[in-house]
Formats: structure tokens, sequence, C-alpha cells
């Protein structure tokens, strides 16, 4: 023989409290989840920085050889000396 359970109602109070705390977790949950979509968006553009950072350093590097080459060419032809760019004056020194 079984026994039938009483059923028992919940004060509105309590019924309030559950509810209150459920949509408190589901607050926290979406809160979440919109940092993880902010920190995966922060981490697309840090690394599209490196990689435009990456680019500008080769770039860099390319530019300094260019310029050593030009130097270099420039000295074997004139010799070693002093250039003003603004009259296009070389001055040889001793």
């Amino acid at each position: 023989m079984t026994k039938k359970s009483k059923q028992i109602t919940l004060t509105q109070e309590e019924i309030n409290s559950i509810v209150e705390l459920q949509n408190s977790y589901v607050g926290v949950r979406d809160n979440l989840g919109s940092l993880e979509i902010a920190r995966f968006k922060s981490e697309q553009e840090l690394e599209s920085i490196s990689n435009q950072k990456l680019r500008l350093e080769n770039e860099y590097s390319k530019l300094n050889s260019t310029e050593k080459e030009l130097v270099d060419n420039l000295t074997k032809k004139y010799g070693q000396g002093n250039l003003d760019l603004s009259t296009g004056i070389f001055t040889p020194t001793k």
C-alpha cells in the first residue's frame, strides 16, 4: 500500500525568491556570454594588430636594406662626405 503524498503550496514570497534566483542565474550567464564574445573580438583585433605590426617591421627591414645599398653605392661613387638634400650638393670629407 502506497501512501499518497500531500501536496504543499509554496508561499508567493518563496516562489518570488526562486524566480529571482533563476533570473539572477540567467543574467550572470548572459553577462558571461557577452564577456566571452568581447574577449573573442579583442583577441581577433589583437591578432590583426600583430599582423599589421609584423608587416610594418618587414617593410622597415626592407627599407633599411635599400638605404644601406643606396649609401654604399653613393659612397663608392663619390666617397665619404655630407649631402645637403635641399640643394643636392655633396661635400666630400678628407
